[in-house]
């Protein structure tokens, strides 16, 4: 119940324990809310890469050629609203979340409350913006530097991790709302990297 929160509070908060072998954390716990007892949908509102920070400070740093968060989507809105696959640009902003290559809504109500849309289809409106999450799975990944989809292969349905025997479940990358899905069926087999979600180099 988003509704009848003591003040000061935040509905739908993650949080972790950090100890000793991490210094003090810097960045509260990022604001997000899972819309099934499970966990299986994610919405993530804003704080996601401050607090994957507290560890990993090195990480958001452009001058080194990673790629820059807490960004706006801005001039990328139309791209990621309009991208549904290779060659496909049919899509709307009413359902162009994929949650393959999420996006924080930072959408905070009244009293820091957390207000997210459906899972279903949310709408990702101008401040939509790119986290650590958009491209990379926390700590489990089959893919190399814990991608969401495989970053060194030209066509995504060719990744290594989809065949392997030696991936487990929890770390096989493609799934949506908790349930695993099949690359090629759902994007096609020319699916080049989901990068182009946003950037369309493909």
């Amino acid at each position: 119940d988003q509704t009848a929160l003591p003040a000061g509070e935040i509905c739908g908060n993650y949080r972790l324990l950090g100890d000793s072998a991490y210094g003090s954390f810097t960045a509260n716990a990022p604001i997000a809310r899972s819309n099934s007892f499970n966990g299986a949908t994610t919405r993530y509102a804003s704080g996601m890469s401050n607090w994957c920070g507290n560890c990993h400070n090195t990480y958001d740093d452009n001058a080194t050629g990673k790629h820059v968060v807490n960004t706006a989507l801005n001039s990328l809105l139309n791209n990621y609203n309009s991208y549904v696959a290779t060659g496909d640009f049919t899509g709307s902003q009413a359902t162009s979340y994929d949650e393959l290559v999420p996006v924080e809504f930072v959408t905070i109500t009244s009293g820091a409350q957390l207000s997210l849309r459906d899972p279903s289809g949310p709408a990702v409106g101008g401040a939509g913006q790119v986290f650590c999450l958009t491209c990379h799975r926390a700590h489990a990944s089959a893919n190399n530097n814990a991608g969401r989809w495989d970053f060194e292969v030209e066509y995504i349905a060719e990744s290594h991790a989809l065949e392997s025997p030696d991936v487990p479940t929890s770390a096989a990358p493609y799934y949506r709302n908790g349930v695993k899905i099949d690359v090629a069926t759902e994007y096609g087999l020319a699916q080049r990297s989901l990068c182009n979600k946003c950037h369309v180099q493909d």
